[in-house]
């Protein structure tokens, strides 16, 4: 958003869309690297969403940040700021992201330490690929 404001000298719509798609990826990404270390914040006395509210409601926060971040990503392309390249490249990044969000309902016990790792790698590919994208079209 900063870049992009930097850049065209407007607060509009677009930078608002890119906002809102870094506000909705950022729990997804936190709670990530929260089941990842889950261990290791419990024993720091951390008070992270998966310890002190339970694995399920983690997860749930997840999938529902996640099923709000594929429509907003497509923001730009209603704005007309990025091309059907950015839209297939979204929509399968999208459809990714959420599979793995919901693979995450039947993780348990260490699989969740894993599944949280994976969640982790691929929200820093997703927002690294979508903005990518971005910029080729």
């Amino acid at each position: 958003m900063a870049g992009y404001v930097a850049y065209s000298m407007r607060l509009d719509a677009v930078a608002w869309a890119l906002f809102l798609i870094l506000f909705l990826w950022q729990p997804v990404h936190f709670l990530a690297i929260a089941f990842r270390r889950r261990e290791d914040y419990a024993r720091a006395g951390l008070p992270m969403l998966p310890i002190v509210a339970g694995s399920l409601v983690a997860k749930r926060q997840m999938a529902l940040y996640t099923l709000a971040l594929v429509p907003a990503s497509l923001l730009p392309a209603l704005f007309g700021v990025v091309g059907a390249v950015y839209v297939v490249g979204a929509l399968v990044l999208g459809a990714v992201y959420l599979a793995l969000a919901f693979q995450g309902a039947r993780a348990t016990g260490a699989a969740e330490g894993r599944w949280g790792g994976a969640m982790f790698v691929f929200s820093v590919v997703y927002l690294t690929a979508l903005y990518g994208l971005m910029v080729v079209g």
